[in-house]
């Protein structure tokens, strides 16, 4: 896959069958209309921090209003943008052999609304996608290290989990946020066996020089990008 950044391969979604990785820094005016990539059409919703997720059946380009997207569909790379937001692709299958893939953009208003949950839960329901042929990749994102936020989201985590003691950790007078841990707990309400996983430990803040963060960069900024898609042959 030509990209003008270096690709993470998640070692549990290395297959035959499929393709998906996680990018770093991409060039800041990178044209993702013009992206296209080899064997493949591409999927980007246009990112709305929400729960809304679709099943993806042609190509499309910031056009669908979304924020996590599935397909059965050869030949078609599903893909989320961030900068600081977790990416998250999965890949699963039904009885049959039949291969499901998709990916979540996760940020905190998505992780509270559980848009991980709904994406899975469709492919399981819909698709009959099997937990146990399931696996799940968490990319590189703001790490609880240094994803700081006000009471305002607090409020909003305590409201969705019942809790806010697993999800946050407080540092003298500051709160800090993880959003790996929020999504973690919806792969595994979901019965997702804790060895389908696998996360990635970079911090988007803490290697600004590798990745854009949104909350080192501001608005002036590039963006990572990840796909996933089943190949054709």
């Amino acid at each position: 896959m030509k990209l003008p950044a270096e690709l993470i391969y998640p070692e549990n979604l290395i297959s035959q069958d499929i393709i998906a990785f996680f990018s770093k820094k991409l060039p800041i005016n990178f044209s993702f209309e013009n992206f296209k990539p080899e064997g493949f059409e591409l999927f980007l919703p246009r990112q709305i921090h929400s729960a809304k997720v679709v099943e993806v059946n042609a190509p499309s380009v910031f056009e669908i209003k979304a924020d996590a997207g599935f397909t059965m569909k050869k030949g078609l790379l599903i893909g989320v943008l961030t900068a600081d937001c977790l990416p998250v692709l999965f890949k699963s299958e039904t009885s049959q052999n039949r291969l499901i893939v998709g990916a979540v953009h996760a940020g905190w208003r998505g992780s509270v609304k559980k848009i991980l949950f709904h994406a899975l839960k469709r492919v399981f329901t819909e698709k009959k996608g099997l937990p146990e042929k399931t696996f799940v990749a968490f990319g590189p994102h703001i790490k609880s290290c240094c994803y700081e936020v006000k009471k305002d989201v607090l409020e909003e985590v305590k409201k969705s989990f019942g809790t806010i003691e697993s999800f946050v950790e407080k540092r003298e007078n500051a709160y800090f946020l993880s959003l790996l841990k929020l999504n973690l707990f919806q792969v595994k309400e979901l019965g997702i066996p804790e060895k389908n996983i696998w996360i990635c430990e970079d911090c988007t803040f803490c290697k600004s020089d590798e990745y854009w963060s949104y909350r080192k960069d501001g608005e002036k900024r590039g963006s990572q990008i990840s796909l996933i898609g089943i190949r054709k042959c």
